[in-house]
């Protein structure tokens, strides 16, 4: 499922673990530690589907008062985050300045 690929790079340094996640028939939800909730469609494209839970990783980090540049670039430490990106086939997180790939999407290394 697509979902887990996204959910897989949330584990990287800086990322974050959802406070739950839950399932109606058409929507995947997840749970910040305020309370709040995004409901994503898991039948999205994955660029979509990384993309809003991006958001709502950015703004579980802002609730926890943690740096929001999620997933940060390893080009620009503590600058700003990764874009998703369509390349062919391909969904990619890349370094916004210059559009340089860093990984596929779900592929995030796991290590700093």
């Amino acid at each position: 499922m697509n979902l887990d690929l996204v959910l897989r790079d949330l584990a990287v340094p800086g990322g974050i673990t959802p406070a739950a996640i839950t399932q109606t028939p058409d929507f995947i939800f997840l749970y910040g530690v305020d309370g709040s909730r995004t409901g994503v469609d898991p039948s999205l494209p994955l660029v979509e589907l990384a993309s809003r839970v991006q958001d709502w990783a950015v703004e579980d980090l802002w609730a926890r008062r943690l740096p929001t540049n999620w997933p940060p670039c390893p080009r620009h430490p503590g600058t700003h985050p990764l874009t998703v990106a369509a390349h062919g086939e391909r969904v990619v997180w890349q370094c916004p300045v210059g559009a340089e790939e860093i990984a596929e999407v779900g592929s995030l290394p796991i290590s700093g």
